[in-house]
């Protein structure tokens, strides 16, 4: 495979480390070389969910500028794809309190109604963080 998409031994590509670190120019880059955008590390991170864990607004919106190339069901899969514990990029952006990339999410079509494999939901997670904010969004 292509050297972008090469992963490290924790199954990191560029595109996951990049985004997960803020490095803007990086990401910007390596969308000039059209990275798979549903590729995860070995806990199912995507390269969205840590950018939305992070409060990375910048890269969230590059990303879900960039798969419209996906079929609409690609998409969804991306936007709401679960890490090993069942915490979508949608409750990352919960955890990390950015109400701007939760709004971009629910724009791209995030399922609020996924739960963790521990049952929580967006909701629990906003409870946790007593964010009106994102509730005004839901």
């Amino acid at each position: 495979g292509d050297i972008i998409e090469s992963k490290d031994v924790a199954g990191h590509t560029a595109l996951i480390i990049a985004s997960c670190n803020g490095h803007l120019e990086v990401v910007d880059e390596l969308i000039e070389r059209n990275p798979n955008f549903k590729a995860k590390n070995s806990h199912e991170k995507s390269a969205l969910y840590f950018a939305s864990l992070n409060g990375h607004t910048a890269i969230v919106s590059r990303i879900l500028g960039c798969i419209g190339r996906y079929s609409i069901a690609e998409q969804k899969e991306i936007v709401n794809a679960p890490d090993i514990a069942g915490c979508t990029p949608l409750i990352a952006a919960s955890i990390s309190s950015s109400v701007e990339i939760f709004g971009a999410l629910m724009s791209a079509g995030a399922n609020i109604l996924r739960y963790t494999h521990a049952g929580d939901s967006v909701f629990h997670v906003c409870c946790q963080k007593a964010s009106d904010r994102h509730f005004e969004l839901l």
